[in-house]
């Protein structure tokens, strides 16, 4: 996830539908195409929770891409 503008020609990156609903601060892009692994232990604390629509956008996406 990213607060950088979506790229346009990239394929896999999804703007975050109504970013302030979700619990972020800033408009958020999810570049799908860009796996990284971690470990649960590098992750803090939760600051959102992704509503039903974005999950299923963010789905079709991976679908897409493979």
């Amino acid at each position: 996830m990213t607060t950088h503008p979506v790229r346009r020609g990239y394929a896999g990156e999804y703007e975050i539908i109504d970013y302030n609903g979700t619990g972020l601060k800033k408009k958020t892009i999810i570049r799908c195409s860009k796996a990284i692994l971690m470990d649960e232990s590098s992750f803090d604390s939760r600051i959102g929770v992704l509503q039903p629509r974005n999950i299923m956008n963010i789905i079709n996406i991976l679908r897409q891409i493979g």
